[in-house]
């Protein structure tokens, strides 16, 4: 079956909680210089919003690293929509789910 969202504090939608956390420390005189998140969370094993999350960052232009070790082969993937979305780098090996040899 379909799950929820995964939210943030209050049941906030993590890009709002994420956009609120970028405002507090531009508000505070604070850089944030990457914002880095998975694209699935491997525990609880949770698809994250990434595309809503990106667009907060972009908007605020923050830069984006995307861990993407558990999306290869369990999802397909749409590097320019990602890229649409404000992410900047996406990283990921094949070793989780495509079942390379390690080394």
């Amino acid at each position: 079956g379909k799950g929820r969202e995964p939210c943030g504090e209050n049941e906030q939608p993590l890009a709002a909680a994420l956009a609120g956390m970028l405002d507090l420390a531009s508000f505070r005189g604070s850089r944030v210089a990457l914002v880095t998140f998975d694209y699935i969370a491997s525990c609880p094993g949770v698809l994250m919003p990434v595309h809503a999350m990106a667009r907060e960052c972009k908007a605020r232009g923050v830069p984006v690293l995307l861990d993407g070790a558990h999306v290869l082969g369990q999802l397909p993937l749409d590097c320019h929509a990602l890229e649409a979305s404000g992410v900047t780098y996406f990283m990921a090996d094949a070793h989780k789910w495509l079942f390379p040899p390690k080394g």
